[in-house]
């Protein structure tokens, strides 16, 4: 990361409660992967998208949250990009990452 924070673990944690309270069938935390084993943790998730209208729900949930998690932790680590996306409400403009505020 740009301001030398990869390492921190508190946002696959954080990650892993709000992927667990937006609907997830399945969050697992695990430590390491790929090149940095042993060093860093993340969480992965599982939804069941068996066709119903709750899943559905459900899955745009748990996606948007992910993803707009993930572009918050590149704008507190300096990520311009990823700054202007918090600024304008997300790629599409109707996010609701607009809503926080995220220091200069």
């Amino acid at each position: 990361m740009k301001d030398g924070s990869d390492g921190v673990t508190d946002w696959p944690i954080l990650d892993s409660m709000l992927l667990s309270a937006s609907g997830a069938d399945l969050v697992a935390v695990h430590s390491g992967g790929g090149g940095y084993s042993g060093w860093m943790q993340s969480a992965g998730v599982s939804v069941v998208a068996d066709g119903s209208t709750e899943a559905e729900q459900r899955i745009c949930q748990v996606l948007d949250l992910d993803t707009g998690l993930g572009v918050l932790r590149y704008a507190t680590a300096g990520y311009e990009e990823a700054r202007h996306s918090v600024a304008v409400g997300g790629e599409t403009g109707n996010a609701p990452l607009k809503q926080i505020n995220v220091e200069e």
